[in-house]
């Protein structure tokens, strides 16, 4: 369970935000992405192949990818 607690940032597909995990007290990154933009754009398989290799890469110059939340008009990515 996390909260919400602070807008980061807009971009043309969604919105970061700042969160803080209650588990473990850690903070990430949420990044939402509207479905409906990644569709305008035709975007889908850019968007999920960049996921994919996303969950591969661990470096510590590189934003880990901890989860993917698949919601019905957003997919939201927990860095």
């Amino acid at each position: 369970n996390s909260i919400f607690y602070i807008i980061q940032g807009r971009g043309a597909f969604g919105i970061v935000y700042k969160a803080i995990c209650k588990k473990n007290n850690k903070l990430y990154a949420i990044k939402k992405i509207s479905k409906k933009k990644i569709r305008e754009q035709k975007m889908e398989q850019q968007v999920m192949k960049e996921i994919q290799i996303s969950y591969k890469l661990q470096h510590p110059r590189i934003i880990q990818l901890y989860d993917v939340i698949n919601e019905t008009d957003s997919v939201s990515l927990i860095l």
